[in-house]
């Protein structure tokens, strides 16, 4: 620290003293190498009077390298220092900067621009550059400078200023900031001068919108994206543009769509970048909630959905993944068409992949598995995929919204489709929808629960058993009525037979008054293995089988299918019925004797 300001006193003392004009700039050039070097550094500069120096030299000084040697060094000791900010507005900074933004100079113009952008960060020299009309003279040296490295930073200043200050944001779209960056946009082929005006308009993107759509923002962007080609940090400001364009507003979606950005977007979604893949998917997302049919036919042609569906599988972060599952779910709800792309690309296995309790994107996989239920076309492609499994699952989240959106899916597969409701029971549907009884999601739970129990006997156990059911507790089974009562109000009992493919039972923990309540069947039919043909609804008029008793079955048809697989336990049973009977004959021989 103390050979610092050892150095600061003696190049600034070179500053003052030397009447050379070469000797000043290598003096100023030093004193802003100096102060680049760290805080102490600066701090040792300004505590040296390098403030004051250096404006008396930028302000005074007739010579143009001088000049722009002093305002260089003046933004190495602004940048990031509040209290040597405030030493440069207190030292009449602000009216010199003012005034030599004007003058044309394109190299001096650089120099100020940059020192503008080191400094404005700071609220202290923003709010008075700001009332002097700082806004103003920046926006005009973009407009009028031929240097491109002043045009950058003056840009980037105004990106500052607006982040920092709505005073300034105000004044800058009052000033035409948003027609200056599209400009920019529009005109520029160097990466950096794009990315400083893709940054101001993420800046101006909210509050400026209408004043962005209207100078042809869209199409600039793209045009930068296109210029940029591989550059990430370009794609990525463009996306975050188009993202905030596009958020609430139809007019900025039907721009975005029509100067090509769906296809941009698609493109991103293969992006190496974590993060351009989550705002690409971002801005797909916001543009596929555009129901028009225009928008949609462009998603259609341009691959959407089957994009999607692989940032879906493949995407390089779980924020990525789940931009994606809330895009696909906005497309599922629109068009069949979709469904069908999702579902050919593979989008079924992809969307229970992620349906896990702790992931991100469970939600909105969870959302477009739903859109693709309810087409009907899909069911048995999901229940084939182990569906029910994935879906009940979710019900363990901490999300209430996720166990809402599982309970909807479970309720629409087996209200309709009775051949659905075994493999859903298998899946653990019954007692996971009963630990959800007690909270808010009641209703939908139990909407869940009623085709599940009733008239399926291995359903009807496991709900009985979730309820606390004893084969010697009775007490339980006006409990179970109740709760019945609740799921099935006023519905005859020949509407609620919901056996389908395999309903077994074949020894009950729980009572069997407690299971025919919550079945529908009778307590007969308790206690015995029961076979349905799927989509049968004949679970009362059931026959036994004829070899061991055993087994009731819906029909001969069923008895039949059912054979191959069930002759060798049914040969079992007969032969131990056999050797039973052969055993009990002679006591009764002897008994009679």
């Amino acid at each position: 620290m103390r050979g610092s300001s050892s150095l600061a006193a003696s190049l600034l003392r070179r500053l003052r003293n030397s009447r050379d004009e070469s000797a000043q700039v290598t003096a100023a050039e030093a004193l802003g190498r100096l102060a680049s070097n760290g805080a102490s550094q600066q701090k040792a500069v300004a505590a040296a009077g390098g403030v004051p120096a250096l404006v008396r030299r930028l302000c005074s000084s007739k010579s143009t390298p001088v000049q722009y040697a002093a305002a260089m060094a003046l933004s190495e000791i602004a940048r990031g220092s509040r209290s040597n900010s405030l030493q440069l507005v207190q030292a009449g900074v602000v009216p010199a900067m003012l005034r030599l933004l004007s003058s044309g100079d394109g190299t001096l113009q650089v120099a100020l621009c940059k020192l503008a952008n080191a400094a404005v960060a700071v609220e202290e020299f923003a709010s008075p550059f700001v009332a002097q009309g700082g806004v103003a003279a920046l926006l005009n040296a973009v407009d009028s400078t031929a240097n491109m490295e002043a045009e950058c930073a003056a840009l980037g200043a105004v990106a500052v200023l607006c982040h920092c200050s709505q005073v300034a944001l105000q004044a800058a779209l009052d000033g035409g900031a948003a027609a200056a960056a599209v400009r920019v946009l529009e005109t520029a082929s160097q990466p950096e001068l794009l990315i400083t005006a893709t940054s101001c308009s993420i800046v101006l993107a909210t509050a400026g919108r209408d004043a962005l759509l209207a100078a042809g923002a869209p199409a600039a962007l793209l045009r930068a994206l296109s210029i940029a080609g591989s550059d990430e940090r370009t794609q990525l400001q463009v996306a975050a543009v188009l993202c905030n364009l596009s958020v609430d507003s139809l007019p900025a979606k039907a721009a975005i769509t029509a100067a090509g950005g769906v296809q941009a977007m698609v493109q991103l979604l293969s992006s190496s970048d974590a993060e351009v893949q989550r705002v690409a998917a971002r801005v797909l997302r916001s543009l596929a909630d555009d129901a028009r049919d225009p928008t949609q036919q462009v998603f259609a042609a341009s691959g959407g959905a089957p994009a999607l569906v692989a940032l879906l599988r493949t995407g390089l972060s779980v924020q990525a993944q789940e931009e994606a599952a809330l895009a696909l779910t906005g497309l599922a709800q629109r068009r069949a068409a979709h469904r069908q792309a999702m579902a050919q690309a593979g989008g079924i296995a992809a969307l229970l992949a992620i349906l896990q309790p702790d992931h991100p994107a469970c939600g909105g996989g969870l959302g477009t598995l739903r859109c693709l239920i309810l087409d009907g076309r899909f069911q048995p492609a999901v229940m084939a995929a182990g569906g029910p499994a994935s879906v009940v699952r979710c019900l363990q989240s901490l999300d209430a919204a996720v166990q809402l959106q599982a309970c909807a899916i479970l309720a629409d597969l087996t209200r309709y489709s009775p051949e659905n409701r075994a493999p859903v029971a298998a899946a653990g549907a019954v007692p996971a929808l009963m630990a959800l009884l007690p909270t808010q999601l009641r209703q939908v739970a139990m909407l869940a629960l009623h085709p599940l129990v009733v008239g399926n006997l291995a359903s009807a156990s496991a709900m009985a058993a979730a309820l606390g059911c004893a084969p010697e507790d009775s007490g339980h089974e006006a409990k179970v009525a109740e709760l019945m009562a609740e799921v099935q109000p006023g519905m005859p009992p020949e509407h609620l037979v919901g056996a389908a493919g395999v309903c077994v039972m074949t020894s009950s923990p729980v009572g069997p008054a407690a299971v025919a309540a919550i079945s529908g069947l009778t307590p007969s039919q308790v206690g015995v293995e029961v076979r349905a043909a799927p989509g049968c609804g004949n679970a009362r008029s059931l026959r036994r089988c004829g070899g061991c008793g055993a087994v009731r079955y819906c029909s001969e048809a069923c008895s039949r299918a059912h054979w191959r697989e069930h002759r060798v336990e049914c040969r079992r049973r007969q032969a131990e019925a056999a050797a039973a009977t052969a055993v009990s004959q002679p006591q009764q021989e002897n008994q009679h004797a």
